[in-house]
């Protein structure tokens, strides 16, 4: 009976290792399969590019179409007892939802990038259009009084 005992324990620990031993040399067949791709590399096949593959460069094509410098422009308005205030203009196409102020301090306020020129907008406070009371100038945008600010 001891002898049956010896025979199933190698029996067991044969098949034991067959089944540890064969997926882990398929794996390790797989993976060096994989990674082979790394030692077959030759720097030789990868080429750059020819200078002379890209279109010439026009003289002066950088005067053509220059890149307008911006400016950060400061937009803030005091209204503390506000809940909510929105920025409209010519930089943003008059749309009320495209821009929201941040409150700070009991006043209201943004920065955007604009380029130099001149440009008309408005406050929105909770639903109402309102101009600027801090504004260089004012104007009439459809019977209506906006302010101007002029970014140099």
């Amino acid at each position: 009976m001891a002898v049956e005992k010896r025979i199933v324990l190698i029996w067991v620990s044969a098949i034991a290792l067959l089944l540890i031993s064969v997926p882990s040399v398929i794996f390790h067949k797989a993976v060096s399969r994989y990674f082979g791709f790394l030692g077959g590399w030759e720097t030789g096949l990868i080429k750059p590019s020819r200078p002379s593959a890209m279109p010439p460069m026009r003289k002066g094509a950088a005067a053509l179409n220059p890149q307008p410098e911006l400016r950060f422009v400061k937009f803030s308005l005091k209204a503390p007892k506000a809940s909510e205030v929105r920025l409209v203009g010519d930089f943003n196409k008059w749309d009320p939802a495209a821009l929201s102020l941040v409150k700070k301090n009991g006043g209201w306020e943004t920065i955007i990038p604009l380029p130099p020129g001149e440009y008309r907008y408005a406050y929105i406070v909770d639903g109402d259009r309102a101009p600027d009371p801090d504004a260089s100038g004012t104007a009439d945008r459809q019977g209506e009084r906006v302010s101007v600010r002029r970014v140099k």
